[in-house]
């Protein structure tokens, strides 16, 4: 049951502050009303709090709480201001910390075979084939990223059929791990990256099934790992971004994205996004990290574009990736936007965005044509170019100025 006292928050907070601790709690106010939420935020007078039940953020004056709750506000510390920019709703359901599971660690398969010539290591959702042995330090490192993207992935209440089964022995899903980047490049890695998805997906245009893809893989090198060429962990300086990336793309391989290049490469950079310290995921840094990106190209005048938001949906791959432009920032660009147009239904879009995502996801996988399946991104919405004012003035108001061709 919600309070009648409590009041939708404005986007702007004035002089919010961040409680790096936020657990969720029953909060009681003097009538004796209680409500379970967690603390976001107070500016003095007023207190944000984000609702357990529905995920959503709402203001209450503080002087209407019991006097325990006020003496608990009064208590916090505050820490660094928060932009009211990054304060965003979240949707029914969305995950917020996600923890690694318990069974991460790697097996080694093949440890009795003196003559190996590459190092077979399992857990319970993938297969890793190292080209060095690895140490302990080195195995439970993978073992917290792949499965803990692997739990990350499947808390998001999306239609994403790989993560929704346990998965059989045999079938756990493979990465390559090279020592060096001479090895990584021989083994299909693209000049200038430090880790990919080599798909089936690129190869044929059909309908794709778990035998399909049985054979596709991550190819990652040690050094994206911090790992050295023999195997061993150096720091704790992996790139989360680029690798949660990657195993993103072998995760959502089936959802059918091959025709639809914004989702397949804005789904793995939200994910990229999200904040990872080595044992879990926070969701609720991931919309914090996209805006920052976003200002980057905001502060270079990067925004103005030669295209309409339908159009984009609808680029192609060597279009997005930039292939022909002389602009070297320009698949770098549409990365980001495509992970701007992916945290606008999840975040900016109310409670219709992630349901229109949804949809148009499921509308993928069931093979719909490609205009009958864009529209289920409208919604309410008429056509598109609502949808890109909408996209535009939501961005807007987060401090990001985007112009889209009309």
């Amino acid at each position: 049951m919600h309070f009648t006292w409590l009041k939708s928050m404005s986007a702007v907070l004035a002089a919010a502050f961040l409680f790096t601790n936020a657990d969720a709690r029953s909060w009681t106010d003097k009538k004796g009303r209680t409500i379970d939420a967690d603390f976001v935020s107070t500016d003095g007078t007023n207190v944000t709090l984000k609702l357990t039940k529905t995920g959503k953020t709402a203001t209450v004056p503080i002087d209407s709480l019991s006097p325990k709750d006020v003496a608990f506000v009064n208590e916090q510390e505050t820490q660094e201001p928060v932009d009211s920019a990054d304060v965003v709703d979240m949707p029914d359901r969305w995950p917020e910390k996600v923890p690694g599971p318990k069974n991460f660690r790697l097996k080694e398969e093949n440890a009795k075979d003196k003559n190996r010539s590459t190092y077979i290591y399992k857990t319970a959702n993938f297969r890793f084939t190292s080209q060095k042995p690895l140490d302990e330090k080195a195995q439970e490192a993978i073992g917290r990223l792949y499965e803990g993207t692997f739990a990350a992935v499947k808390r998001m209440p999306l239609p994403i059929p790989r993560v929704k089964s346990k998965r059989r022995p045999g079938q756990e899903l493979k990465a390559l791990l090279t020592p060096d980047m001479a090895s990584y490049y021989a083994a299909g890695g693209p000049q200038g990256s430090v880790g990919v998805f080599r798909s089936a997906m690129a190869q044929t245009n059909k309908r794709l099934t778990e035998k399909d893809v049985q054979d596709d893989m991550t190819i990652v090198p040690f050094t994206a790992l911090g790992i050295s060429p023999d195997g061993k962990l150096l720091d704790d300086k992996i790139d989360s971004h680029t690798l949660a990336h990657e195993i993103t793309h072998q995760l959502t391989c089936l959802c059918n994205f091959r025709n639809s290049i914004w989702i397949n490469e804005g789904m793995s950079e939200y994910v990229g996004y999200v904040p990872y310290d080595g044992n879990e995921f926070d969701f609720t840094g991931a919309f914090k990290n996209i805006r920052e990106a976003a200002m980057v190209y905001e502060q270079h005048g990067k925004w103005t574009l030669p295209f309409t938001i339908e159009e984009f949906i609808d680029m192609s791959q060597d279009t997005f990736y930039g292939k022909g432009s002389t602009d070297p920032n320009y698949g770098h660009r549409n990365y980001t936007l495509a992970a701007m147009l992916v945290a606008y239904h999840f975040h900016l879009d109310d409670r219709y965005g992630l349901r229109n995502f949804t949809n148009y996801m499921n509308a993928l996988q069931r093979g719909t044509a490609p205009d009958k399946c864009k529209k289920t991104l409208l919604g309410k919405r008429k056509n598109f170019k609502q949808l890109q004012d909408d996209f535009s003035a939501a961005w807007k108001e987060k401090g990001v100025n985007i112009q889209f061709k009309e």
